[in-house]
């Protein structure tokens, strides 16, 4: 066995060879640095694990050859900044907006970031790794100085508020591209959120498809035989049941019907134990529509709507949308809401209409639910007669 090194001169092509002649067989592996790239051509390398690292393996015959092309790859022009994750807080008010972008960076040389706000922001708060530094500002852009490496950014402002039925999320520019982009908007709880725009993955207000289709089940219940409402009344119904779960709704729906048919002949006809059994379901049922009923007057004149809100971590007080990737100019999603005091003048009419349509429901329950009593008595049960006894039977038995 015998071991040497040697050095070669940097040169584009490398052929390696065996002599026809040579009467032994030879491996051939090449373990090149990584700032290298080399191709092949000649006869074709396996690959072998060594060390943990995959390098082309050559066995060749005698008189066989392989050439090695090297070349050293070329920087690509490109930022020395890399933005992992952005999130944009904002935090509506009715006299001002405040606002914070948290940034996990990277950058590979030190140099200055300039982040631009809106035209008339008030920077609050600048950290840098969790430390408090100066503001410093060129024109409408806060410049933060960054060393190598990893480090996060937070900045806090705060602009005076527009108000109006649409909110936007500021505008921010960032001299690079951003990743992981959150945008979170946290609306006031005296806004009546009607829609939202932003990027794909965010907020879905499903109020509007519940409201279509309890609309076109008011139409449906309104063609139903011996319907107990007309179109309007199932609509106006309809409306007021859309802030409650389903399942209440249909009970509401199923009390309707079933005190309209307790003053049809047909319930007449019921056996005792069924009659009953209907009688005691209706009662609990208009008790259940009424609690019902007080909960939806209760909730819409105190309480806050029920827009159904899902979607990326959204809810009613938490609007969220999140963008893979971003130009420099971050998303700008918003939201738009009227005043909730709409929404509770809604609902108070409703409750008025709800009330007065109410009495006449109980009416009519009570009317039809006295036509032939309350309650019905079980027949009594007939006694059966005995067998006269025979002449001289109890002589017999004595």
């Amino acid at each position: 066995e015998a071991s040497w090194e040697g050095e070669l001169s940097p040169v584009n092509d490398l052929t390696l060879s065996t002599r026809e002649a040579d009467t032994w067989t030879e491996q051939w592996r090449l373990v090149a640095s990584p700032v290298w790239n080399v191709t092949f051509a000649g006869v074709a390398p396996l690959f072998e694990d060594l060390e943990g690292q995959l390098v082309p393996l050559w066995q060749p015959w005698p008189g066989e050859s392989a050439t090695l092309t090297v070349s050293r790859p070329k920087a690509v022009e490109g930022a020395a900044v890399t933005i992992d994750s952005a999130v944009h807080t904002v935090n509506p008010g009715r006299r001002q907006m405040a606002s914070t972008l948290n940034l996990s960076l990277r950058t590979s040389l030190g140099e200055d970031f300039p982040i631009r706000l809106p035209a008339g922001a008030e920077v609050t708060s600048l950290n840098h790794d969790g430390r408090s530094i100066p503001v410093r500002k060129d024109g409408d852009a806060v410049v933060v100085p960054l060393k190598p490496g990893s480090q996060n950014l937070v900045v806090e402002w705060r602009l005076p508020s527009e108000g109006g039925t649409w909110t936007l999320a500021d505008a921010v520019a960032l001299p690079v591209e951003a990743a992981n982009v959150t945008t979170e908007i946290q609306p006031p709880r005296d806004r009546w959120l009607l829609w939202s725009e932003g990027p794909q993955q965010g907020p879905a207000f499903r109020f509007w498809g519940v409201l279509v289709f309890a609309l076109l089940a008011a139409v449906v219940l309104s063609r139903v035989p011996n319907s107990p409402l007309r179109l309007h009344e199932w609509m106006l119904l309809s409306l007021g049941l859309t802030q409650v779960p389903v399942i209440l709704a249909l009970l509401v729906v199923a009390w309707l019907f079933l005190l309209k048919w307790r003053g049809a002949d047909g319930y007449q006809t019921l056996p005792a134990w069924a009659y009953n059994l209907c009688q005691s379901g209706l009662i609990f049922l208009t008790l259940l529509s009424i609690g019902i009923f007080i909960g939806i007057a209760s909730s819409g004149l105190l309480g806050d709507p029920e827009m159904y809100i899902v979607g990326n971590g959204s809810s009613d007080s938490r609007l969220v949308w999140y963008a893979a990737r971003t130009p420099v100019e971050l998303p700008q999603p918003g939201y738009a809401s009227i005043s909730v005091w709409w929404y509770r003048l809604a609902m108070l009419l409703w409750a008025l209409w709800l009330a007065a349509a109410l009495v006449r429901w109980l009416r009519l329950g009570w009317k039809n639910s006295s036509n032939g009593g309350h309650f019905k008595k079980s027949p009594p049960r007939a006694k059966t007669a005995l067998p006269p006894k025979l002449p001289g039977e109890g002589k017999a038995e004595a």
